[in-house]
């Protein structure tokens, strides 16, 4: 009973992190109405790494853009908040960025696909483990 159960929440916490990147891009493309180039400024790396208990470790890399734009007179600079693990961006590279004109903070990269296909997979695979969790439950 408590692996199914164990199961279920996992799913549920997967299923819940990519509904809301989901809604969260919906939410800015809805306010983000204005359009402006931007410039891609840097893209950081960062490395993880995880240790288990039988003592070896897995590395891990991430890489997040920071964008670089003019709203409203003044410029901002932005490091994304997805990352993802190749950087689909190069130092110097346009992009098209949509802002919100009541708070310019609040932006997305057309070119950023990471929220758009994360959210959906996250989604999915918690919808799979779900599945997996009730079905274990009744066998």
């Amino acid at each position: 009973m408590l692996i199914p159960l164990l199961l279920f929440l996992f799913g549920a916490i997967f299923a819940g992190i990519g509904v809301f990147l989901w809604l969260r891009h919906n939410k800015l493309k809805t306010v983000c109405t204005k359009q402006t180039g931007g410039t891609v400024r840097d893209v950081h790396r960062e490395v993880s790494y995880n240790h288990n208990s039988n003592g070896s470790h897995t590395r891990s890399e991430s890489y997040y853009p920071e964008f670089g734009y003019w709203a409203e007179g003044k410029e901002y600079i932005k490091r994304s908040s997805t990352g993802s693990n190749r950087s689909a961006f190069s130092v110097g590279q346009n992009v098209t960025v949509f802002y919100n004109p009541a708070d310019p903070n609040q932006y997305y990269v057309a070119e950023d696909k990471t929220a758009v296909i994360i959210g959906p997979i996250f989604a999915g695979i918690g919808a799979v483990i779900i599945i997996a969790a009730i079905v274990f439950l009744f066998l």
